[in-house]
């Protein structure tokens, strides 16, 4: 499916002229100031520190920053970008962030909390601790003897986490304009929860505990049942939740946990697979915002061929359809030819629909 992407914003970006790679490799602005809100304080170490956008949303929140950068043009881009900023509350230093020399500067500096965004592939086919430079358990064993209070970005769809003894973390699965955008671990007294999700620009939180999860459990279903019509809604999780765990637990936030679970005991929610992404239909609207909510026009049998795209065709047209975005799994060299498909044959109609399809199609207009 094809999607217009909002174009990205980067801390302070008015006032600075930008390569399309310092813009790609930044940090966007939202993510950065919702970070230097959660770790205000003090004195704060940026490591990593990169061409400095996350650094100069910290400035705004923490009374000093010291940025450290291995990389001598990223180090002397930044210094240049804080300059044309006007920003004078900030420290650069250039160096390998767990060489002896910036280890002890790190230390004379006494922060409150350090922060790093380390190195990684631009692409790699699975995500690990390995992969990511410097050596996060290596970091954390050496700057937690500083402080307590660190914060790591991971990529969110990493695959292996182990940290030295003594460290755990909260894992933070932060989603941008309803997109899976980071994973930030809060170590020592950072930590709040075992998990949580939050969504920007809505600044939306979901926090939760193995505790509460523990005791909340989906049933689920890769196939529509034939009493599927009794279902009126669709649920699309919001991509952070499947990653994090915590579709249960933002169920259980909008219904609290006992009707969640008589719900789905009574089978009033039922998930269902399409590829590797889940939804969930459901009896009952839900008013969440960690769920898009799709209210279900028509259930329909179809195949993939003409007879079926003939048959959708004839109740897209009843129900008065002039728009349709094409829900599922399809080659995207084929999506524009199939949706113009429906599209040609659909003048006159008004309404915009979704169109997924499972055992069965499903026409569907999001709320």
């Amino acid at each position: 499916m094809s999607r217009a992407k909002k174009e990205k914003e980067v801390f302070g970006e008015a006032k600075l002229s930008l390569t399309s790679d310092e813009k790609r490799f930044a940090t966007h602005a939202a993510v950065a100031v919702f970070r230097a809100e959660r770790l205000r304080c003090n004195k704060i170490v940026d490591l990593c520190s990169g061409a400095g956008f996350q650094s100069f949303a910290f400035v705004q929140t923490c009374t000093h920053v010291l940025a450290i950068e291995k990389d001598p043009l990223l180090f002397a881009k930044a210094q240049e970008h804080a300059k044309t900023l006007g920003i004078t509350n900030i420290t650069f230093l250039c160096g390998d962030v767990l060489a002896a020399e910036i280890v002890s500067h790190v230390k004379t500096f006494a922060p409150d909390i350090v922060f790093c965004d380390p190195e990684r592939f631009a692409s790699e086919e699975a995500r690990s601790l390995s992969t990511i430079q410097p050596n996060i358990p290596k970091l954390l064993s050496v700057y937690g003897q500083i402080t307590d209070k660190i914060a790591v970005e991971f990529p969110p769809y990493i695959q292996t986490l182990e940290f030295p003894a003594g460290f755990s973390a909260e894992a933070e699965y932060l989603s941008l304009d309803g997109a899976l955008n980071r994973l930030t671990l809060y170590f020592g007294s950072l930590r709040t929860c075992v998990k949580r999700v939050v969504l920007l620009p809505e600044k939306e939180v979901l926090c939760s505990t193995a505790t509460e999860l523990s005791s909340i459990t989906t049933s689920s279903s890769s196939v529509v049942s034939s009493s599927s019509a009794s279902f009126s809604y669709l649920l699309e999780p919001n991509p952070a939740l499947a990653v994090s765990g915590l579709v249960p637990a933002a169920f259980a936030s909008a219904l609290s946990s006992d009707i969640f679970e008589f719900l789905v005991a009574a089978k009033e929610i039922v998930a269902i697979s399409q590829g590797k992404k889940t939804f969930y239909l459901s009896t009952k609207i839900l008013n969440s915002p960690f769920f898009t909510v799709y209210a279900i026009h028509a259930h329909v049998p179809y195949s993939f061929d003409m007879l079926g795209k003939k048959a959708l065709l004839k109740e897209l047209q009843h129900l008065g359809v002039g728009r349709v975005v094409l829900r599922y799994t399809i080659d995207p060299a084929k999506y524009w030819d199939e949706r113009t498909f429906f599209e040609k044959r659909l003048q006159g109609g008004t309404k915009h629909m979704h169109l997924f399809v499972f055992d069965e199609a499903l026409i569907c207009e999001k709320m």
